[in-house]
């Protein structure tokens, strides 16, 4: 966990100007960044090469452009001929993305107050 939090401090104060990630660094973290590149809109599950649920491609892509770091940002999703209309309507909000909480919301919130991460309804909305 120090490497990574050291590289994440590295690249949000400009030493570190190009970091290369896996999807999973591409989902977990919040590093902003003006450009992002995704090689490739598969990842291999279950013996097989599977295409990425478009909320995680959001994911990866919103890492670019956070109006704290500058007005811009820019994102380039390399995929498959076949899937090229697809991203393109994902990006542009033509295609209904639909949220997954929705059945989990309420095992959240119950897990959070069994926790005790929740003691009043205000440190739900936070």
């Amino acid at each position: 966990a120090n490497d990574r939090t050291r590289i994440e401090q590295l690249f949000i104060n400009g030493a570190v100007q190009i970091l290369c990630s896996t999807s999973t660094l591409g989902i977990g973290v919040n590093m902003p960044a003006y450009m992002v590149i995704v090689k490739g809109t598969k990842g291999y599950t279950d013996n097989n090469y599977k295409e990425y649920a478009q909320s995680e491609v959001l994911q990866f892509i919103g890492r670019a452009g956070r109006p704290q770091f500058g007005p811009s940002g820019k994102a380039i999703i390399l995929t498959e001929k076949t899937m090229v209309k697809s991203y393109q309507n994902l990006v542009s909000g033509s295609e209904i993305l639909e949220s997954s909480l929705g059945p989990e919301l309420l095992r959240w919130m119950l897990g959070g107050v069994y926790r005790r991460e929740f003691t009043s309804t205000g440190d739900v909305t936070k």
